[in-house]
């Protein structure tokens, strides 16, 4: 196969199955997807500035070959968390198998299963230990459903525990599913080694389980990663095949199709010999699966991290928190749910909300969008601070007016009155915004940002953990802001491990945070830490590249409020408290792509391109007092989590890390900085 050219079409699970293992046999490989994300129907999503996962998955410990491919492309084992069978109950009723040899687990966890009579463990045991001959005694064309009946399962015991595993594996109802398949996935994961039956759960999204490492990988193998490509059409070419997409057509000596079978149809129907499989695949029934994420203010508390229910819209409940998820956090799985397509979302989401309460106890309704718009509130959370640094009901007072004299009615009066432009703080010129280099070769020193205190956003990880991280070891108190509070406790516990000063921690949203809760913020970090010198903008919303076609009105405004009206709306609420530092300063983050647009950058691009003349503007008025500062800075390519997005399959080794450039971040914040202007600062490494 050494020189082969294969094109892969569908960048899930099983395209890069097949990418991989045709690398490791020496083709050349090129892999298509119309997403941006590969994973196919398992892969990470974004929505309203969260990362959430497609539908909630697991794994079975049976699934070897996808196990060994994980381990093959390098992909972290912790990124699972791996569970023994168990199947509860909110009313106790269920089972848990012990780490025993198989079978025996299996017949010690029916044994002392909780709710069921004698004469029903006996029959599940009988079914369990037999699935090989359950295999061999399903019909052609049976359903699970007949033949339990048919081998005398009682109706408590197919209910409870045969049918959630039916819907749970095969996402098919017993009515409809197929016996001998269901037979077949029983004897696998419950009759040949313990730990297949366990319950892997991913502790991270899904496309960091497998495709993100499998992507590196193959990138790192020379395959082309075409995401973000749809192809339209296949077709013989010679003794090869032709692929035509919009940018084109391509040949492959061979293809391997991997996508939905719905897409494989209608790819292949065209094919000359290949209509009768197209219309197979285009006749398989799609079983809908819905994942429900409720996301709550505080914890929620189920009975077991995984919960089964009953009479429910909802099978299964997953408390995401424990398996690494953000807090109060929880995924309701529907398979199957043809039902609940007619019911409207909201409909759908206060039913599930309901069951979820049946299980955790009363709660308040999750957080949607109106929630997020009349209740939201800014803590300012550190562990050890005195009571008075908590935020309690506490009101901002009035911001002070940057221009305390009258002001001309006439712009040229205006201009006259201003004075002529101060050489520590020169404002923008007059021409083009050419970035001008801003070197890395910098040892800070010690004490350099001594005595004063930095506002970091986007400080739980990426560029603005690493600047925080240099502030705090600089001398600098940090304030430490970020939508995840739990990775700004980590921040915050590296900063205190490393004897810096301690740190505030503000988990705060910037994508439904509004004037109110920046006004409080400012007034709060001030008075608890007794000044303002630095705010550093790091923060950011990126979605997968797309084309413009692609981009919604949705993309476009949550991209412009996180990258562009946030930090303006940030800044403006603590100008006043920078005015009354020494050497107050502003630092914004900008992007290559800003500066040197191109393709696929679209909301993105636009957003970090209005910063630059956000500084620009801000530094002309407030040129009448000399400061604060205002800078831009352009990081360039970095060895961040957003870069493993945008270049999936990129050598990471082969760039700066965030930590690297964090010196270029401290030399601007310091007094060499008063020097730079306000025009974009392009890192050069």
């Amino acid at each position: 196969m050494t020189g082969l050219h294969v094109g892969v079409v569908g960048a899930g699970w099983a395209g890069i199955a097949a990418a991989v293992d045709l690398v490791r046999r020496g083709a050349r490989v090129s892999l298509f997807d119309a997403n941006r994300t590969a994973g196919g129907r398992a892969r990470r999503i974004e929505y309203r500035g969260e990362t959430l996962d497609n539908g909630q998955h697991l794994l079975l410990g049976a699934y070897r070959e996808t196990l060994a491919l994980m381990r093959a492309v390098g992909a972290p084992g912790s990124h699972l968390k791996r569970l023994p069978l168990e199947i509860r109950y909110p009313d106790g009723l269920g089972l848990a198998a012990p780490r025993l040899p198989a079978p025996l687990h299996l017949a010690a966890a029916i044994v002392l299963a909780s709710g069921l009579t004698a004469g029903e463990r006996f029959a599940a045991i009988r079914l369990g230990l037999g699935a090989r001959r359950a295999e061999a005694l399903a019909l052609p064309g049976e359903t699970v459903s007949a033949l339990l009946e048919r081998l005398d399962q009682p109706e408590r015991v197919r209910r409870l525990v045969w049918e959630p595993l039916c819907v749970a594996a095969l996402n098919t109802p017993g009515e409809r599913a197929d016996a001998a398949v269901f037979a077949r996935v029983l004897r696998d994961a419950l009759l040949q080694r313990r730990e297949d039956s366990d319950f892997l759960v991913p502790a991270t999204d899904l496309s960091a389980v497998l495709p993100d490492p499998a992507l590196t990988w193959l990138g790192e193998r020379g395959a082309r990663l075409l995401l973000g490509r749809r192809v339209d059409t296949l077709a013989p070419d010679g003794p090869g095949w032709s692929v035509e997409s919009p940018e084109g057509r391509e040949r492959f000596d061979a293809l391997v199709c991997a996508t939905a079978p719905h897409e494989a149809g209608a790819l292949l129907a065209s094919v000359p010999g290949l209509s009768g499989l197209a219309a197979r695949l285009a006749a398989i029934a799609h079983e809908p699966i819905t994942t429900v994420y409720l996301q709550y203010a505080g914890r929620v508390r189920l009975p077991r991290p995984m919960m089964a229910l009953e009479g429910s819209h909802a099978q299964w409940l997953f408390d995401r928190e424990a398996f690494g998820g953000p807090r109060g956090l929880v995924a309701a799985v529907i398979s199957a749910s043809h039902a609940e397509g007619s019911l409207g979302q909201e409909v759908l989401g206060t039913q599930v909300h309901r069951e979820v309460g049946r299980v955790a106890g009363p709660s308040r309704p999750p957080l949607d969008e109106s929630h997020h718009r009349e209740a939201r509130h800014v803590f300012l959370r550190s562990r050890r601070f005195p009571a008075r640094r908590r935020i309690g009901r506490a009101r901002p007072a009035a911001c002070r007016r940057l221009h305390r004299g009258p002001l001309s009615c006439h712009a040229r009066g205006r201009r006259l009155e201003r004075p002529s432009r101060r050489p520590t703080c020169p404002s923008f010129p007059d021409k083009p915004m050419i970035p001008t280099p801003l070197s890395i070769a910098y040892d800070a020193p010690a004490d350099l940002l001594a005595g004063r205190v930095v506002l970091v956003t986007g400080a739980g990880r990426g560029l603005g953990r690493a600047v925080a991280l240099a502030c705090a070891a600089s001398g600098a108190t940090v304030a430490l802001l970020g939508r995840n509070a739990d990775r700004l406790t980590d921040t915050y516990d590296a900063i205190v491990a490393a004897g810096g000063h301690e740190p505030a921690a503000i988990p705060l949203d910037l994508a439904t945070a509004g004037d109110r809760e920046f006004d409080t913020l400012a007034q709060l970090v001030h008075r608890d830490l007794g000044r303002l010198d630095a705010i550093v903008h790091c923060a950011v919303h990126f979605k997968p590249l797309a084309p413009l076609a692609d981009q919604s009105l949705e993309d476009w405004l949550a991209s412009l409020r996180v990258n562009l009206a946030a930090p303006f709306a940030l800044t403006r609420a603590c100008v006043p408290f920078l005015a009354e530092s020494p050497d107050g300063v502003a630092v914004f983050t900008s992007e290559t792509h800003a500066i040197r647009p191109a393709a696929y950058w679209g909301a993105f691009a636009v957003a970090k391109s209005g910063l630059a003349p956000l500084a620009a503007i801000w530094a002309d008025e407030a040129e009448k007092d000399g400061k604060p500062r205002f800078h831009v800075i352009v990081p360039g390519p970095v060895a961040t989590p957003m870069r493993g997005q945008s270049h999936p399959g990129e050598a990471r080794a082969s760039l700066p890390t965030a930590e690297t450039l964090a010196r270029a971040y401290l030399r601007v914040l310091g007094p060499e900085g008063r020097m730079l202007g306000t025009g974009p600062l392009e890192i050069a490494t």
